[in-house]
């Protein structure tokens, strides 16, 4: 298991304690990479992890200060195992992770069948009693907010184990692959202190160069201990929209796959500036609308109509995560300018 981390001790001893609890007889390492010197949470991982076991390990590895894609890199170098499985700091195991996703792909290599990527679920912790459970935090959990798991966890979806669901979902906080074929299609991109785009790239090589299906379980799972306010996921947009130009640059293949266009040309440039200042004050709106679902209790809509409601909310923040991420493209684009 490879976690990259830095200052966040207490979500980092969560995840660790459930994955010193894993069932089964699986052997396998758990290797905490910290972005930079980070004492406490080295403490709190070990502390977490408990005594020693012969069948599993646990290594804290001080990477150079660089951002989380780099050190995921240098985990990827250090590992001994045969299949990576890709963890976020903040998620908690269920028990039988590991093992499901070992399994998984021991099956397929003992039946002869082709190598796959397998995602696990990863539904998020709700709020603790006495905090309010928001309308936003509700769009997060049931919509593609964020994740797609909306769409995946559909009866009809779950009812086809054996859907390729592509590389988009390819997510980061809970997937495994083969470790030999990470390497071999080059790992992680990976810059400085760049966030985005890294899981879905490196699902997006491994699915094209080696022909890997992307197939999900559900059974393997995690919660996801992360909360959004309004203003955090327009800067994720506008990371993301800085980042979108990097990969752009460094495989135009898999951003133009990506994006459906080639986002660095002049063409594509010109019309996020005039897409940026003609909808500048409806995403100012926009954001507000946004902000104000902080403050919505979650249970505000329901009975028969509350998924339609719900996606009409959802929909009605478009506008403003488009500029947003629009308005992180031009700021890399000017950023690089000769």
């Amino acid at each position: 298991m490879l976690i990259p981390t830095y200052q966040r001790a207490r979500k980092l001893a969560a995840c660790v304690e459930s994955l010193a609890r894993q069932s089964g007889d699986v052997r396998f390492e758990v290797i905490v990479g910290l972005d930079g010197p980070d004492e406490a949470s080295t403490r709190a991982a070990r502390a977490a992890w408990g005594a020693e076991r012969s069948d599993r390990e646990l290594r804290v590895i001080e990477c150079p200060r660089a951002g989380y894609t780099q050190v995921r890199n240098h985990l990827v170098d250090q590992a001994r195992g045969r299949v990576m499985l890709s963890l976020n700091d903040d998620v908690i195991a269920d028990p039988e992770l590991v093992r499901t996703h070992w399994q998984e792909h021991e099956a397929r290599r003992r039946g002869g069948q082709h190598a796959a990527i397998i995602v696990g679920s990863a539904p998020y912790l709700r709020r603790p009693r006495g905090e309010l459970d928001s309308m936003l935090d509700r769009l997060v959990r049931e919509t593609s907010m964020v994740f797609f798991y909306d769409a995946m966890n559909t009866p009809e979806a779950l009812r086809d184990r054996e859907k390729d669901w592509g590389y988009r979902h390819c997510f980061g906080l809970n997937f495994s692959a083969d470790m030999q074929s990470v390497r071999t299609v080059g790992k992680f991109l990976a810059r400085p202190h760049m966030y985005g785009y890294d899981d879905i790239e490196l699902g997006y090589k491994l699915s094209t160069r080696l022909e890997m299906p992307v197939l999900y379980r559900p059974e393997a799972r995690v919660i996801h201990d992360h909360f959004y306010i309004a203003d955090a996921l327009l800067e994720r947009e506008r990371a993301l929209g800085r980042a979108a130009w990097v990969f752009a640059e460094a495989n135009p293949a898999f951003a133009a796959a990506a994006f459906g266009r080639d986002i660095r040309s002049p063409s594509e440039i010109a019309y996020s500036k005039e897409f940026v200042h003609r909808e500048r004050a409806a995403a100012e709106r926009g954001a507000a609308t946004l902000a104000a679902l902080e403050h919505v209790p979650s249970d505000a809509v329901n009975g028969t109509h509350a998924e339609s409601l719900l996606r009409a909310l959802y929909e009605q923040h478009l506008l403003v995560k488009r500029w947003t991420w629009r308005s992180g493209l031009l700021e890399a684009a000017e950023e690089s300018a000769p």
